[in-house]
């Protein structure tokens, strides 16, 4: 077992980073570290709210995704052209274990502001990353939950060990709140 702090239908667990992989902090860790798991939490709150994560809408970080895999720009600009999308994604300048991006209330606000809105819809994409929409822009909450549990159950698109849920959620900007869409 490990320490967790749960938020909504979600367990934040602290993770230690080495590098570009991480390893969980189990009750084991805590032993040799010689820490409650309340330190351990707090710690990992802290570190959290400082990471510096990143905002990208999804077809500049397509876009971005294939020239990094070694593809030539050319035929990434005929295969994916340039095209604003609702949808942004967000994780941290790594993009491992970026999701926690969604336990970052400042990242939130700023999210919000970058795109002109009061509220988020955020998706689980994977423990790597997240997608976002302006909330007042989503028509239809269950073409969303569909799309997240199709893609969670599609084992060519996500590992099992790396979905997050099944939920789709609203961050409110105003409150500084988050929750489950219904």
């Amino acid at each position: 077992t490990c320490p967790h702090k749960e938020i909504l239908d979600l367990a934040a667990v602290p993770r230690w980073y080495e590098e570009n992989s991480a390893f969980l902090i189990d009750n084991n860790i805590l032993q040799i570290l010689g820490m409650t798991a309340d330190e351990v939490l707090d710690i990992a709150g802290r570190n959290t709210e400082s990471e510096h994560y990143v905002c990208k809408d999804i077809s500049s970080a397509i876009h971005e995704a294939m020239l990094a895999g070694g593809m030539d720009e050319e035929l990434v600009d005929i295969l994916y052209p340039a095209r604003k999308s609702p949808l942004y994604l967000l994780s941290n300048q790594t993009g491992i274990e970026g999701s926690c991006a969604i336990l970052s209330d400042s990242f939130l606000q700023e999210t919000a502001r970058q795109l002109g809105t009061g509220g988020l819809c955020l998706l689980p994409s994977s423990r790597d990353e997240m997608l976002a929409a302006d909330i007042e822009a989503v028509n239809d909450i269950a073409k969303f939950k569909d799309a997240v549990m199709s893609v969670n159950r599609n084992l060519r698109a996500t590992r099992p060990n790396n979905v997050l849920s099944n939920s789709v959620y609203c961050y409110n900007a105003t409150t500084h709140s988050l929750s489950i869409l219904q």
